[in-house]
This record gives C-alpha cells, structure tokens and sequence, in this order.
C-alpha cells in the first residue's frame, strides 16, 4: 500500500535519514523502532509531507502507486501526534473542530450524534459533555483518545501514531495501545513510532529497527529475539532487562 524507497532527508550541514526504504501493507501494522534522534518522526512527518521548510526531502514515497498529494490527508493518510494538547486549537471546543475536520473530509457524517458516537466508541463517558469542553479542560489521555477517535472515525486507509503514549500513564497506555488495535477491524493500516520494545512487541505485526537515520532491521514480531537480530537490537533487548531486573528492588509492570 505504502512504499518507501531510499528515503534521505536533509539539513544544510547534517544528514538525518539515509536512504530508508520500506513498505507497509493493506491492513498490516509496522513498528518503527528506534531510540531519540534516530530519524523515526522526521519519516513519519516525510510520508505526510509535513517536513520542516529548512530540511530537503529526496527519495520516493508511493501510496498504491502513487504520488503524494494534498487532498490525501484525512482521506489516505492520518496522523495520531506525539503530544495531544499541542495538536488542539484551545480557542474552540471539541464538538467545533470535530465538525470542522467532518465538514472537510465526511460532510455526510456531520452531526453531533456522530461525534458522541466517535467519543463513545474510544471509551470516553458523557461525550456530549467533552464535545462542549475545551482542549485545556481535559487530561493527555483524553485528548489522545479523541485524535485515535477521529482517526478511526475518518477510515483512512493508513494510520501513523507517533509516540502516542509518551505523555500518558501506565493505565492509560495499555488502554491507548487496545485502541490502536481497532485498526484491525477496519482493514487500515498502521504506523506506530516508539522507542519501547514492550510496545512494539505488544501491537506490531512487523518490526523496522532504525538507528541513526536508517533502517537496520525488518522482521516479524515474533523474531524479536532470534539469533540473526541486528546488534543494535540487542542492545536495546539488554537495556530493557537491565532496567525490569533493578538493583533497587523495585518491581516494574510487564
């Protein structure tokens, strides 16, 4: 559905991708693994061409064949953001831009009991009550349900979730990670960005490692731990024990 070939993006003095390449299928979900400053979020906003003006962008990216264009937001291409207070306008309610993103791409679905519909099926109590609340008025983990809402509501046929549980407590990301998986009933695919093993391992069908902007690994879930995994993975593999197997007798959740 989704290819991308030799994908290099650019500042004036660095290179911060190098000729990635990868491809996501009809209904598949790929983690995209890696630690900070890897390159995984400057190739998510490169599949939606939301790249920052000063970087350069070469490669190609095909979406069933073909090129990128504008009209494909909201339609093709969804994009759940890392931090979800940042991406609410705090001027205006939830129900006034639910009915401004329907209005553009799902006029048709345009009602209040369609967005309490959307609101109710991510989990979210007394959605008439969220539709009047503004952004600032509710917690990350709510605002986080109400993009994941919007994103399985629009039915684009491919999802990117970039992060989508670091602002959030424990409770509230194995609740965000069981949502993510409704993609599954609706054939869309998905992207997740994360620097967390557990998470990838917990939703991916597929496993890109990435480190210092390009793609060292590609394997099924389940591989995780094979012999012929990349060294790199191995290392984050050891850190992640190292950290639930603590000196200071602290029990972490599994």
């Amino acid at each position: 559905m989704i290819t991308v070939q030799n994908l290099t993006i650019q500042s004036h003095n660095a290179l911060l991708t190098d000729n990635v390449s990868f491809s996501v299928g009809k209904g598949e979900k790929v983690v995209l693994l890696g630690q900070s400053g890897s390159g995984k979020t400057l190739t998510s906003l490169a599949l939606m061409h939301l790249l920052p003006s000063n970087l350069h962008q070469s490669g190609t990216i095909s979406y069933h064949g073909k090129a990128f264009d504008e009209s494909m937001r909201g339609k093709t291409l969804g994009m759940i953001m890392q931090s979800p207070a940042g991406c609410f306008d705090q001027a205006f309610t939830i129900g006034t831009l639910f009915a401004d993103v329907f209005k553009t791409h799902m006029p048709q679905k345009c009602t209040q009991d369609f967005f309490r519909h959307c609101l109710a099926d991510v989990g979210l109590e007394n959605p008439q009550d969220i539709l009047n609340s503004y952004p600032f008025q509710l917690s990350g983990g709510m605002l986080q349900r109400i993009m994941i809402g919007l994103s399985l509501a629009l039915e684009t046929e491919f999802i990117i979730a970039d992060e989508p549980t670091s602002d959030i407590d424990y409770l509230a990301e194995q609740e965000i990670l069981t949502l993510l998986k409704k993609v599954e009933k609706k054939r869309q695919s998905l992207l997740l960005i994360t620097h967390s093993i557990k998470t990838a391992c917990q939703i991916a069908d597929r496993i890109l490692l990435m480190h210092a902007g390009k793609i060292l690994d590609d394997f099924p879930a389940a591989a995780v731990r094979a012999p012929n995994r990349h060294p790199k993975l191995k290392e984050l593999l050891q850190a992640d024990t190292q950290i639930r197997s603590n000196a200071w007798g602290v029990s972490f959740h599994e």
